[in-house]
């Protein structure tokens, strides 16, 4: 029984510590990039990439600014194209 509880209590110990913490968005600053769409880019994996850091609520609110900023009429995007994304950085750069 012990031993158990002692298991349980090393792996939420575990889990608790491995979490990634998200910066607060006030401590963010917004910059935006040209990115060249590359065969099996999607908005989605573009925007897991790109949309950490807390300062979108989804990734869906991330997409829809990338489509509102390109001007994209749908969320498809083919190899080649070239399209601005937004990205937020700890790092202020002048």
């Amino acid at each position: 029984m012990i031993l158990i509880a002692a298991a349980a209590v090393t792996i939420g110990i575990t889990v608790f510590t491995s979490q990634k913490t998200k910066a607060d968005p006030a401590d963010l600053y917004k910059y935006y990039t040209s990115y060249e769409v590359k065969s099996g880019d999607t908005l989605w994996s573009i925007a897991k990439e790109y949309s950490g850091n807390g300062a979108y609520d989804t990734v869906t609110s991330y997409i829809d600014e990338v489509c509102s900023i390109n001007h994209l009429p749908s969320d498809r995007i083919y190899a080649g194209n070239e399209i601005c994304i937004p990205y937020y950085s700890t790092e202020y750069k002048k």
